[in-house]
C-alpha cells in the first residue's frame, strides 16, 4: 500500500478489490482513506455527535463501480459513499494505526509518498459498524460536490496521545509550514434528514451541524416524557394541598388546647407561715 503526504491531509491508496457489497443500491469500491485533524487544544473532526467534537476523523472513500473511477463518480448524484470514523485518544497506542502513523516521517514533506506492508484496513474502523449515522452530503474538500453518501459510525476509535501527535506535529505544507486544522467546520442540513441504525435516546447524533433524527420512536418517547411529567406535577401538587390542610388544622387544634388551659387555671396568692428558723413558702 501506498501513503502519500497531500495538500491538506494524508491518504493512502486502497486496492479495488476492497468493495462495499451490502447496505447500498449498488456496489462501492474503494479508493483512498485519509484524516482530518486539529491540534492539542483544538479538536479536529468533521462531524460532531450532540455538538461534540473528536480529536481526529477518518474517511474511507468509495465510488459506485458503475462509473470509470473516483474522478468520474465525483460528479455524480450517486457517485461517492464514504465511511467516517471518529478517532479519540486512549491510554494505549493502536496496533492497528502504528503502521500508518509511523511511516509519516517518511511523507513529512508535501507531496512525497511511501510504501507500507500491507494490512486489514476493516482494522482500522470501529470494533462494531452496527450503530451508525446516515445522511446525504458533500465532499469536505473542494469543489465540495453534493455527492456523498455519508455513513458515520458511532463507536470511536481509539489512539494514544502520542499516536495523535503523530499526525499533529509531522507532516508540512509549503514553506515548511505545520499542516494542522485541516478540517472544515460544520455545515447546516438545509433540510436533509440524518438516519440512525438504532434508536437513540440521550446520544443522539449530529452530522455536520444536524439536529438529532426525528423518527416516530422518538415522538412516543417524547409524548410518553410529556405525560409522566404532568403526573408527576399533579401529584406533588395534591400532596403539597393535603400536607397543608394538615398542617393547619394541628395548628388550630393546638390553638384551642393553649386557650382552654388558661381558662382553667386559677392562681391564688401564695401564703407564708413564719417559724422560728425557718420560711416555708407554700404555693397552690
Amino acid at each position: 500500500m501506498h501513503v502519500f503526504s497531500v495538500l491538506a491531509s494524508v491518504q493512502l491508496s486502497l486496492p479495488s478489490s476492497m468493495r462495499i457489497m451490502r447496505g447500498f443500491d449498488q456496489v462501492y469500491i474503494a479508493a483512498q482513506l485519509h484524516f482530518h485533524w486539529g491540534t492539542k487544544e483544538i479538536p479536529g473532526s468533521e462531524h460532531t455527535i450532540d455538538h461534540v467534537h473528536f480529536p481526529a476523523e477518518i474517511h474511507v472513500v468509495h465510488y459506485n463501480s458503475k462509473y470509470a473511477d473516483l474522478i468520474e463518480a465525483a460528479s455524480k448524484a450517486d457517485g461517492l459513499a464514504v465511511f467516517g470514523g471518529f478517532i479519540g485518544i486512549g491510554l494505549h497506542d493502536n496496533d492497528n494505526y502504528e503502521k500508518i502513523l509511523s511511516a509519516l516521517t517518511d511523507i513529512s514533506k508535501e507531496e512525497s509518498d511511501t510504501e507500507i506492508p500491507g494490512f486489514n484496513v476493516r482494522h482500522l474502523l470501529p470494533d462494531s459498524l452496527d450503530r451508525f449515522y446516515r445522511y446525504s452530503g458533500s465532499l469536505t474538500t473542494p469543489p465540495c460536490f453534493q455527492t456523498v453518501s455519508w455513513t458515520l459510525f458511532n463507536d470511536s476509535i481509539r489512539v494514544s496521545r502520542r499516536q495523535l501527535a503523530a499526525l499533529e506535529d509531522t507532516l508540512k505544507t509549503e514553506h515548511n509550514k505545520l499542516l494542522s486544522k485541516n478540517f472544515r467546520a460544520p455545515q447546516l442540513l438545509h433540510g436533509r434528514k440524518v438516519l440512525a441504525s438504532f434508536h437513540a435516546e440521550s446520544a443522539t447524533g449530529k452530522a455536520r451541524g444536524a439536529p438529532a433524527p426525528e423518527t416516530q420512536d422518538n415522538k412516543i418517547m417524547e409524548s410518553s416524557g410529556h405525560i409522566l411529567a404532568i403526573i408527576f406535577g399533579v401529584l406533588f401538587a395534591v400532596t403539597l394541598l393535603v400536607f397543608s390542610m394538615y398542617t393547619y388544622r394541628q395548628q388550630k387544634h393546638y390553638s384551642k388546647l393553649k386557650k382552654d388551659s388558661k381558662l382553667n387555671v386559677v392562681y391564688k396568692p401564695a401564703a407564708i407561715e413564719k417559724d422560728m428558723d425557718q420560711t416555708t413558702v407554700t404555693v397552690t
